[in-house]
């Protein structure tokens, strides 16, 4: 059943007659009559009589009609207006799942930041490796994922958020650590500490090493950890050297090494999946991420940077 004979039903009730019903809504009075004879056609049965008088009057069918008719069309109005509130409110949960750069180096300070501009607005983050957000993001568990390796899926849309830099890591007392960089070559026979397969940090290491020409499985990889923290503490302890972004470098107080001729810049991601993300909160939150970004250098200087409101 259309919804606009409900409406047109309850409209001939107020005014009284198909005529001044047809001027209310701006139709035509044949187009109002059409509409009420579709509706008793449907029904299979007569809802109004119209006396001498062209004034109408309801049959017992028409009594019953008119209260669900009522109670539909104030239903239906009552949803679009919590739809527009829904569309246009910068408050309520958001579930966010990140990989370690984002979720341990980033979203801390952009979670403040965005406290303070939408207070209406609550987070839950939980941190994964890349894979791990993809498979959120799939399976519907959380509304916005970061990553930091490009997991492309169908099922949500890829936009580059921030730029980070992976380096390689080592102790202070490392022969490496007087260094700026070093030749590819130099890396055989150094035991490596390496993120877990799903580590976004990790496809970039092993993409841009295959590109020229050294497979990881050719290293020594003395160790295989999940999660930055672990790498950057057994590089600390002395067990070995590894990849990692240089944030998360600099914050550990290891010293940082690049390899000659290769470029590891990388993009940060957010993820998200367009038909979740057309409320107002949601749509808040995004162009406050992007805001943010913008505002953020690229590497960490390791100042305490500028005391601004989108400060990193």
């Amino acid at each position: 059943m259309r919804f606009a004979l409900l409406s047109t039903y309850l409209q001939v009730i107020h005014h009284g007659s198909f005529s001044a019903a047809a001027k209310a809504m701006g139709l035509s009075q044949p187009a109002v009559s059409q509409q009420i004879t579709a509706l008793e056609r449907e029904l299979g049965a007569s809802l109004l009589l119209r006396n001498s008088q062209g004034v109408l009057s309801l049959t017992a069918a028409g009594e019953v009609f008119r209260d669900y008719a009522k109670a539909t069309v104030e239903e239906y109005e009552s949803v679009r207006q919590r739809l527009t509130l829904l569309r246009e409110a910068i408050e309520g949960d958001l579930e966010i799942t990140a990989s370690a750069i984002p979720g341990t180096y980033l979203l801390p300070g952009f979670l403040m930041a965005l406290q303070q501009r939408h207070p209406g607005i609550s987070v839950r983050l939980t941190v994964a490796n890349s894979r791990g957000v993809s498979d959120k993001l799939q399976g519907a568990k959380c509304d916005i994922g970061f990553m930091g390796s490009a997991m492309e899926s169908p099922d949500y849309t890829l936009e580059p958020w921030m730029k980070d830099e992976i380096v390689l890591a080592v102790h202070s007392e490392h022969p490496f650590a007087t260094r700026t960089s070093i030749d590819l070559e130099e890396l055989r026979g150094h035991p490596l500490i390496i993120r877990e397969k799903g580590s976004g940090t990790r496809r970039t290491v092993e993409r841009l090493l295959h590109e020229h020409g050294q497979p990881l499985a050719e290293l020594d990889v003395a160790l295989t950890l999940g999660g930055t923290h672990g790498v950057a503490h057994a590089i600390r302890s002395g067990l070995g050297i590894g990849f990692v972004s240089t944030r998360a470098a600099v914050s550990n107080g290891l010293s940082t090494v690049r390899l000659d001729g290769i470029d590891f810049t990388r993009d940060l991601y957010m993820a998200y999946e367009p038909a979740r993300v057309s409320t107002g909160l949601h749509q808040a939150f995004l162009a406050f991420a992007r805001e943010w970004a913008s505002t953020c250098p690229r590497e960490p200087s390791g100042n305490q940077g500028r005391e601004t409101e989108l400060s990193c």
